[in-house]
């Protein structure tokens, strides 16, 4: 039996059994009621589309001749088996939409005659790494758990589709990318891939679908975009992209389909090509976006222009306000800085009879009003003064110089009414006068 095609039978379920091997008997009266049983030549096994359960035989590839594998759209689970890996025959294997598992085995990556792998849809997972599949033409790993860095793919220069999408992919996108010459589908769309878009990737001239949404791309959108002779539809939503649409974007006659929302884009709309039909939820989630000529979906960008000069002016005030700010507040510091000094820098004042005194303030409220002769005309009133304002200070005399409080020990203490500050200190070099509030 060179061939096995069984797919989409309503009735058609259980376990796909590892009697299907072409050394052991056919379990035909479970699975496909085939009596024939002579599999020793089997190249072609197609069962997909139907209700089959379990994992894959690891019997499936021992004749050596098996070219086609196609299990899709079924319930198989478990892991790829390891002799898949060295089934050097296979040419094309389809086991998307399963429940499989684990990493792929080793080898499987760079069997030399496979030109079509899908494998989308499953539950499969670990780094990519390096494909050696030199015929490969059509790749799709979507809707997996797939993580790392964007595969190496540079020895699959036949490769016409790539699909990479819905998995946990990060770091930039490779320059191999730009090599696929007969590339014309690629799709790394819902991944982590990081970076801006290369403006080389202009140089894959038969691309015509280009889906890289909802990723952390930054920067422009590459001008040599125009350069694509027959892209149809573009997708770069959900990035972060920022910048202007570039204007020769709408030259492309080929493209239908265009996506740019919910990135960081401002500017016009392009007025040709493809954006003269832009649907409103294909530009969404780009604030600064406009349109010239009644274009109906964005604002005009006449009021965007007086919205952005307007911002414009009020990031100017901000910083002007914060500028004024900071300068009052220098200068209110060192305005108390300098306060400060004055009340504990110590004057020399001479009186008439030739005595030279020496003042300290504690309290620069009372500068003005509590001078040498103050103090010494209130000795004579029972060394009680009081100020124009009615405030009563009295005074102490000192007979020892060495007997006056510490300056730094005044400055410390704390306002409390159980504490009395001194106010001034006067002094000569055989006595001293201490100054403080009265308090009753």
């Amino acid at each position: 039996m060179r061939g096995v095609r069984m797919s989409n039978w309503p009735d058609f379920s259980g376990p796909l059994r590892s009697g299907l091997s072409p050394w052991s008997p056919l379990a035909g009266e479970d699975i496909m009621q085939v009596r024939d049983r002579d599999v020793t030549n089997l190249t072609v096994l197609d069962l997909s589309t139907n209700n089959l359960t379990g994992k894959l035989p690891d019997t499936l590839c021992d004749s050596g001749q098996l070219t086609k594998l196609i299990l899709f759209s079924n319930s198989l689970h478990g892991v790829i088996p390891q002799s898949l890996g060295k089934c050097q025959s296979l040419e094309r294997v389809r086991l998307q939409n399963n429940n499989l598992s684990g990493k792929l085995p080793r080898g499987f990556n760079e069997l030399q005659l496979v030109n079509f792998l899908d494998l989308s849809n499953n539950n499969l997972r670990g780094n990519l790494g390096i494909f050696n599949m030199p015929q490969l033409e059509m790749l799709n790993l979507g809707k997996n758990k797939f993580s790392g860095e964007l595969p190496d793919l540079s020895r699959s220069k036949r490769l016409k589709k790539l699909d990479l999408s819905g998995n946990i992919i990060s770091g930039l996108v490779p320059v191999e990318l730009m090599t696929f010459t007969e590339l014309m589908n690629l799709d790394i769309s819902y991944n982590e891939i990081t970076g801006v878009i290369p403006s080389e990737l202009s140089s894959c001239k038969k691309l015509v679908s280009l889906d890289m949404s909802h990723n952390n791309l930054t920067g422009e959108i590459p001008s040599s975009f125009s350069d694509f002779p027959v892209l149809s539809d573009l997708d770069l939503s959900g990035n972060q992209l920022s910048g202007e649409i570039p204007k020769n974007l709408g030259n492309i006659e080929s493209l239908v389909q265009v996506n740019i929302s919910h990135n960081h884009l401002h500017g016009s709309l392009p007025l040709t090509g493809a954006f003269l039909a832009i649907n409103a939820t294909a530009v969404a989630g780009n604030n600064n976006l406009c349109g010239e000529n009644n274009v109906s979906i964005v604002p005009p960008c006449s009021v965007v222009r007086k919205r952005s000069t307007n911002s414009w002016w009020f990031v100017v005030m901000l910083t002007f306000v914060a500028f004024l700010a900071v300068v009052l507040s220098g200068f209110f510091i060192s305005l108390v800085f300098q306060m400060k000094h004055n009340v504990l820098e110590v004057k020399k004042v001479e009186q008439e009879d030739g005595t030279k005194w020496e003042i300290q303030f504690f309290d620069s409220r009372f500068i003005k009003s509590l001078t040498v002769n103050a103090i010494l005309s209130s000795l004579k009133n029972e060394n009680i003064f009081v100020d124009k304002n009615g405030v009563k200070f009295v005074i102490k005399k000192v007979k020892k110089y060495d007997s006056l409080p510490n300056i730094s020990e005044i400055v410390k203490l704390p306002e409390h009414r159980n504490i009395i500050k001194l106010v001034v200190t006067c002094r000569l070099e055989e006595v001293a006068y201490l100054i403080h509030e009265n308090v009753e």
